[in-house]
């Protein structure tokens, strides 16, 4: 027996014996491992090749989380996956003009283009014998699953022991914020300094400007600022002459 034969036998022989989806998706990894590298001629597209190979030789190596969008955001129901390989240079809008193929718990091969899933092949065998579809019988894209909820929908959903408790944690924490607001107004208020009208009654520059004329309170002010500004004049020997003028 051929490579080549014994590698879809093995393959075909995992998938018509599948009874549990775990387990089932659990062996084609342990093929996938085994076959690594290896190549497999498909009838479509044209002379393209299933290159096998995990998550790790794709150009989504180290990207654990891109499997996981792949089995929740892109399927009406969230589907286990396993990568089994990937057509190279496939001129498309893909990552690196790169197809990678994914075999689906129920069977289906679908091929990931960027944020769309190719329905390729109904399953391995037909994948062996007729090639890849593409584009795919069936598109699915990127969070179309996500409907929207009608209003009877919504209201059912709010309901919900869930969101209600994050509904009364939120009203919680707001309570606690506008009693901690109150309580710091309320200090602020009172470190604020009023202003005593008796004190400043009892000022002498109060007492010297009140019951004065517009016109006596500004002489008083003025000879206040003569006094303060007066100076003595520097002794003799440290006078500096006066400048010449022509």
């Amino acid at each position: 027996m051929g490579l080549l034969k014994e590698i879809k036998t093995e393959f075909l022989r995992c998938e018509r014996g599948k009874e549990d989806a775990v387990e089932f998706l659990g062996q084609m990894e342990k093929i996938v491992s085994k076959y690594r590298h290896k190549k497999i001629p498909l009838a479509k597209p044209k002379s393209y090749e299933l290159r096998i190979g995990g998550l790790e030789d794709t150009v989504h190596a180290g990207d654990g989380e891109q499997l996981e969008v792949w089995k929740d955001c892109y399927l009406p129901e969230r589907m286990e996956m396993v990568v089994i390989g990937a057509l190279d240079d496939f001129r498309c809008s893909a990552a690196g003009w790169q197809l990678v193929l994914l075999l689906c718990e129920d069977g289906n091969v679908y091929a990931y283009e960027f944020e769309v899933l190719h329905l390729v092949a109904r399953s391995l065998e037909d994948l062996f014998k007729s090639g890849a579809e593409f584009p795919g019988q069936e598109k699915h894209r990127f969070g179309e699953c996500f409907e929207e909820l009608t209003e009877e929908e919504m209201k059912k959903e709010m309901q919900c022991d869930e969101i209600k408790k994050i509904n009364d944690e939120h009203i919680q924490f707001r309570r606690s914020l506008e009693i901690e607001m109150l309580r710091d107004l309320k200090a602020i208020s009172q470190s604020e300094p009023t202003f005593q009208p008796n004190k400043a009654k009892s000022d002498p520059i109060f007492k010297a400007f009140k019951g004065r004329t517009t016109k006596e309170a500004r002489q008083i002010k003025s000879l206040r600022h003569k006094r303060i500004t007066k100076r003595k004049p520097a002794s003799s020997w440290t006078r500096m002459p006066c400048s010449q003028t022509d």
